[in-house]
């Protein structure tokens, strides 16, 4: 006779049974753990890009408010600092960019993004006369001032509508969890928008009612 188990099942259907499953788990698995990871990885990849955007945008309403003031690029200094400091670990701030922008938003001779990092070490390495390039420090955790041109806050125009431009350009560096995802985050991110990240606000300069604009 044949052993069974209690339900009354052939030991060999049962056996028939486990392997099957094994073979499914065996396929399924690499699949289920693609998934989790990728989840995983966008999850962070699209934080990390809010997150950069939202200190883009704060450092750029800040740099509207203070124009023609003194202290102008350390106030948009910090407001860019205290944001990106939210940033997951697998991005890596930059550099915080303050210029006059060009036709296409961005700073001197750029028209199509920033395509490496060694460009923007100095605003003379992208032809701008007008900018100041801002360095992270992780020691202090904030954005401070790289030798090279500046942008003279007495040469921002608060008075004539309607009013000067300026430019906010956060660039970080982000390491992927697994590399596996590269080309799907490169074609869904904006053009020249990935690793490294950059976001690029514009606003116009606030008039400054504390300037003797007639002087001018």
């Amino acid at each position: 006779m044949e052993a069974t188990t209690k339900s009354g099942r052939p030991l060999t259907m049962r056996n028939r049974d486990r392997g099957a499953v094994l073979v499914e788990t065996a396929f399924m698995l690499p699949l289920i753990l693609l998934l989790v990871f990728g989840i995983i990885e966008f999850s962070l990849a699209f934080q990390s890009s809010a997150t950069l955007a939202d200190a883009t945008r704060v450092a750029g309403r800040a740099a509207a408010k203070v124009g023609h003031t003194e202290d102008f690029e350390t106030v948009v200094a910090n407001a860019a600092s205290a944001t990106v400091s939210n940033l997951p670990k697998e991005a890596t701030p930059r550099y915080l960019l303050i210029y006059e922008p060009n036709a296409s938003g961005l700073p001197g001779d750029l028209e199509d993004g920033f395509p490496n990092l060694g460009q923007v070490v100095s605003c003379g390495g992208i032809g701008a006369e007008k900018c100041w390039v801002m360095e992270w420090d992780a020691a202090s955790r904030s954005f401070e001032p790289v030798t090279g041109t500046v942008w003279p806050y007495t040469e921002h125009d608060v008075c004539t509508p309607p009013y000067g431009r300026i430019g906010i350009a956060v660039i970080a560096e982000y390491a992927p969890l697994t590399g596996l995802f590269d080309p799907l985050l490169r074609r869904t991110a904006k053009a020249g928008n990935w690793n490294p990240m950059t976001d690029i606000a514009i606003f116009n300069f606030d008039p400054n009612v504390d300037i003797e604009c007639d002087a001018e």
